[in-house]
């Protein structure tokens, strides 16, 4: 039997805006708020995405701090690895073309009515 885990109680589906506002803490509050999302649209991180799983093993010992999936690694045409420019939150020239970094309030706003 699987645990069920939830990080809020509200009704699911819900839309983001509900979601947001009543799930997420400090929305609104750009002072007190660290976080930030990458988005990216759905073609582009299918056609690039890439990961070898390399940041699963140990650096010290070489072993995988996890088990890995049984599945073969994501890879792209162009690259076996790219998962660092994903999960980068810098707008810098490397990681512009996966997606655009929203802090939390810009992304409630750009996504929902409350704009």
């Amino acid at each position: 039997m699987t645990e069920e885990r939830s990080n809020t109680t509200l009704d699911f589906p819900c839309n983001l805006e509900t979601y947001a506002y009543e799930a997420l803490t400090d929305v609104g509050d750009a002072e007190s708020s660290e976080r930030l999302y990458r988005v990216i649209p759905a073609e582009t991180f299918l056609e690039v995405f890439a990961s070898d799983r390399s940041h699963m093993i140990n650096p010290d010992d070489g072993t995988w701090v996890s088990p890995p999936p049984s599945y073969p690694p994501i890879s792209s045409k162009s690259t076996r690895m790219n998962l660092p420019f994903f999960i980068d939150m810098t707008e810098n020239k490397d990681s512009r073309e996966y997606g655009k970094v929203f802090h939390e309030k810009e992304f409630i706003e750009y996504f929902t009515s409350k704009q």
